[in-house]
């Protein structure tokens, strides 16, 4: 799936004099800038489309814990972009940022796991990422949602209180680390 990479084509088309004060921020070592870095040269804006310089600033700014990047390089793992393709990659980055709260990986393990992809099937989990997906408030998946439905039927109600017992586990981490 491509899901970071559509939710990143809605970032605003950045303009040509403030490629050099990007580059420069992301040399000094800014996330931001270097996922936006990141994001220029793997679409091309602005510069020749490049996929080892994106691959290089996504992986400089997945490691300061940036997010988006780090579905990023899911992505560019999952699709074999610059890298040879490996889904097991993939879904290592996406359980980093999605374990942060990041949508679009939430989304991408939810198909992931339904699909074993990278991970082996598991319901339980396809329902916990799936269900967290469709927790975001201002953004809602149909893909998460058509994928919980579907797999909310071949659950028994045991699996379904596992799943239920993960997603509010994951809420009552993320509400400890505030």
């Amino acid at each position: 799936m491509i899901l970071c990479l559509v939710l990143f084509s809605t970032m605003s088309i950045w303009a040509e004099d403030s490629f050099m004060e990007i580059k420069k921020k992301a040399e000094e070592g800014f996330a931001k800038p270097q996922y936006a870095l990141g994001t220029m040269y793997y679409r091309g804006e602005n510069v020749k489309q490049d996929y080892e310089k994106a691959f290089k600033w996504f992986s400089k700014a997945a490691e300061q814990g940036e997010t988006n990047a780090q579905c990023h390089l899911g992505d560019m793992y999952y699709n074999g972009k610059y890298v040879q393709q490996d889904s097991k990659e993939a879904v290592k980055w996406y359980t980093i940022a999605a374990e942060k709260d990041n949508l679009a990986a939430q989304i991408e393990l939810c198909l992931k796991c339904v699909y074993g992809e990278g991970v082996a099937k598991n319901r339980v989990e396809t329902y916990k990422w799936c269900k967290l997906a469709n927790s975001h408030h201002l953004i809602r998946s149909d893909d998460a949602e058509k994928t919980l439905g579907l797999v909310v039927q071949q659950m028994t109600p045991e699996q379904i209180a596992d799943g239920e017992r993960l997603v509010k586990e994951f809420k009552l981490k993320k509400m400890s680390s505030k």
